[in-house]
């Protein structure tokens, strides 16, 4: 099963609460630029620039130069695997939340590694699966496995029921979309 490693990394950048807060800015004020948004998110203008090229290296912003200004706005780069996606869900998971945004945060933090895309798209994939079925189809270690599983219902992301691990029911917004990301 081969799986991107866009997902994780693009949820490795955006859960971060100064970036959140740097994207929020741009999805509020499009054509924005890096002055307006470090005042805006109450950071030094070096610090807001360096942060708003980690989010267009996603595929999340899209940028014009005019004179010796850059603008941003929220937009998908086709180039960048499911950027359209996880913006659109980062623009319903941002459109009320405030600092330090702990709901998105708290998704996001939950697809930032490789291992633990493995193991929730072979939950999604079986529907359910007990903790050696996860091992076996994997490949994940005991000890790795068990730490990863505990994030992910830590995060809100799976459950343990009496037959096997499970998606949680009814995943936030955010979540849906990312999980969507999964499959192929």
């Amino acid at each position: 099963m081969a799986l991107t490693p866009s997902v994780w990394r693009t949820a490795r950048v955006l859960a971060n609460t100064k970036r959140l807060a740097c994207l929020q800015a741009v999805l509020r004020n499009p054509g924005t630029t890096v002055q307006d948004v470090a005042a805006t998110a109450g950071l030094r203008p070096a610090v807001a620039s360096l942060y708003l090229r980690h989010l267009q290296s996603r595929g999340l912003l899209m940028t014009h130069r005019q004179s010796r200004w850059v603008h941003y706005r929220a937009g998908s780069d086709d180039s960048v695997v499911h950027a359209g996606r996880i913006l659109d869900g980062m623009r319903a998971a941002l459109r009320t939340a405030r600092p330090p945004f702990a709901g998105p945060r708290r998704i996001l933090t939950g697809f930032t590694h490789p291992r633990r895309l493995k193991i929730l798209a072979a939950i999604q994939l079986r529907g359910m699966a007990d903790f050696d079925v996860l091992r076996v189809f994997t490949g994940i270690s005991r000890p790795a496995l068990t730490r990863h599983l505990d994030k992910l219902r830590r995060h809100g992301l799976v459950r343990l029921g009496a037959d096997g691990w499970r998606l949680a029911p009814r995943p936030r917004p955010l979540a849906a979309v990312l999980l969507r990301c999964l499959t192929p």
